[in-house]
């Protein structure tokens, strides 16, 4: 069995996440659920933030209970849902004098009361529903989370095969990926995000195969002009051996092909003067001064 290549991107990952667990419901029957912990999954995401913890304050303040400074990464913390207050969650195990029998607990900074699970041990589940994220893409997500790693390798019947069959099997991989850079656009993971761009770019030097116009059409429908996944796909093709094989095949993006144009006379390093004197030897003066604005 050949070992799946990967991306391996390392990172700082917290000793402890704390108790609380979201559960999330995504895809359009929301039948495919992912169990993952509260602070890992707003660590990076703004969307999640928002979606979860809208009134948090800045984990970087003091702990409301002890006052000592709160680094992340170093202890398990909790917060009040109510005021957005952190603190150490050992800070509130020391302080807690409760009636062991009393189901609910005031919060130290803004006295609202609190369930009992809500500073527990087992904090329970929340659930999120996500019904525009697709499974495949939040796979992606999920490994990156927990693992840092991002797998794209194709099964050993699909290396087995060449032309035509390999080239749908990784145009379906690159299809996939690019819809896990999409929710990691959505979610505002910007980590994320860049291992994904970090996969498309092994798997295009692992396969000598690059995405071809169904990811480019779908890449430039869903994202805006700028993208980075919009730039690695023209740097693909700008000098590649078989650059102008796409000059043959109707229904490219308009947007990828001026991409592409401009990419390709920047790497050849030609300027706006040269290309003028080309077109007055052709055309003439006039032309050339109509077209580029001269």
């Amino acid at each position: 069995m050949v070992a799946a290549p990967m991306v391996v991107v390392r990172r700082r990952m917290v000793s402890r996440y704390g108790y609380t667990v979201v559960r999330i419901h995504v895809g359009t029957n929301l039948k495919d659920v992912y169990d993952i912990h509260e602070e890992l999954l707003c660590a990076n995401s703004s969307y999640f933030r928002k979606q979860l913890q809208g009134n948090r304050q800045a984990v970087e303040e003091i702990c409301y209970i002890c006052s000592d400074e709160m680094t992340p990464g170093q202890a398990s913390f909790g917060f009040c849902r109510s005021c957005g207050g952190n603190y150490h969650r050992h800070c509130l195990k020391k302080y807690d004098k409760r009636d062991p029998l009393d189901e609910t607990f005031s919060c130290f900074q803004c006295g609202a009361l609190w369930r009992a699970s809500e500073d527990s041990k087992h904090d329970g589940i929340q659930h999120l529903q996500c019904p525009k994220f697709g499974k495949e893409a939040f796979q992606f997500y999920f490994e990156w989370l927990y693992e840092s790693k991002i797998s794209i390798g194709l099964s050993d019947d699909e290396q087995e095969v060449c032309g035509t069959e390999e080239e749908q099997s990784l145009g379906n991989l690159y299809h996939q990926l690019i819809k896990a850079h999409t929710l990691a656009m959505t979610i505002d993971d910007n980590k994320f995000g860049a291992a994904i761009l970090l996969s498309i770019v092994q798997a295009a030097e692992e396969y000598k195969i690059y995405p071809g116009i169904f990811n480019i059409t779908k890449t430039y429908k869903r994202t805006e002009k700028g993208s980075k996944l919009r730039n690695v796909l023209v740097d693909f093709y700008v000098g590649a051996k078989n650059s102008a094989e796409w000059l043959d095949i109707d229904g490219y993006p308009m947007d990828f092909l001026r991409d592409l144009a401009q990419a390709t006379l920047k790497a050849r390093g030609i300027n706006m003067n040269e290309i003028r004197e080309n077109l007055n030897d052709i055309y003439g003066s006039a032309l050339a001064k109509e077209e580029l604005g001269a």
